[in-house]
């Protein structure tokens, strides 16, 4: 999930946004297939994931965009990501 606002922006929604929306599309992917389904179905967030906000998203994972292309941010985002785990 990327909000269409957030892209390129530098702007990202709240954690609390991502995981209502992570919600209603684990809903919709139910009422379309089933429910095992879904559930195997992994939903990532990607809207300006950085350093500092990458722990307060609790989703099944994140697509990391322009902070991937610097070698140093993306050591720091998966840091930041295992200390909560």
């Amino acid at each position: 999930y990327e909000p269409t606002w957030a892209i390129g922006t530098g702007n990202a929604c709240s954690p609390e946004k991502a995981k209502q929306m992570q919600i209603l599309i684990r809903r919709i992917l139910t009422q379309l297939y089933s429910r095992q389904t879904a559930e195997k179905i992994r939903i990532l967030y990607g809207g300006s994931v950085t350093e500092k906000n990458a722990a307060e998203y609790s989703l099944d994972g994140l697509l990391i965009g322009n902070a991937s292309l610097d070698g140093e941010k993306f050591i720091k985002i998966c840091h930041a990501v295992n200390q909560t785990n």
